[in-house]
């Protein structure tokens, strides 16, 4: 039995992923504090589904996969205080200005050394010019990738099982 909605996945193994997917995300927005974040930043937001559910009033899911924005996934899941981009770039501008900072980053696997490979330790000095003073950056990685070089302090990390591996989620304070 197949759901055509899934393709070859059977209507039980959806099902199960779709309660994975939930869990999981419950599990990430957990570790973030309970602050009224004027802005947000959710790179790698894939569908959507999880930056529709991040604290803030006004936040950018960004995922730099093209055929994701033209595939529709993202319309699901509309809500007047996200924009959806496939690019970091501010709106009309060719440089950051420290009003474009965001005060919480939420990093699901766009920086990923299996993604970047040896940009990986220049994507994060790029990200840190994101962040405002004091804000808050969450990285939902792969037990087995590295740990970022922020100038910050970790002050949480859980982890959970994802298929066969594990992944952590941490917390940072710049």
């Amino acid at each position: 039995m197949t759901d055509q909605n899934h393709g070859s996945y059977s209507c039980r193994e959806t099902s199960l992923k779709a309660i994975d997917r939930l869990h999981r995300e419950d599990l990430v927005l957990s570790i973030i504090p309970r602050n009224d974040f004027d802005r947000a930043l959710h790179l790698g937001c894939n569908d959507g589904s999880l930056t529709v559910r991040l604290p803030g009033q006004a936040i950018l899911g960004v995922d730099f996969a093209e055929t994701l924005h033209g595939s529709g996934l993202l319309r699901e899941f509309r809500d007047d205080r996200v924009t959806f981009s496939s690019s970091l770039r501010p709106v009309g501008r060719d440089a950051w200005s420290p009003t474009d900072r965001f005060d919480l980053v939420l990093v699901s696997g766009a920086l990923a050394p299996s993604v970047l490979g040896s940009s990986f330790p220049l994507a994060w000095s790029v990200l840190q010019v994101c962040v405002r003073p004091g804000g808050f950056v969450v990285y939902d990685r792969e037990d087995n990738s590295p740990r970022p070089t922020l100038p910050a302090r970790r002050l949480d990390r859980l982890s959970y099982a994802h298929g066969v591996r594990l992944n952590l989620v941490e917390l940072y304070r710049l």
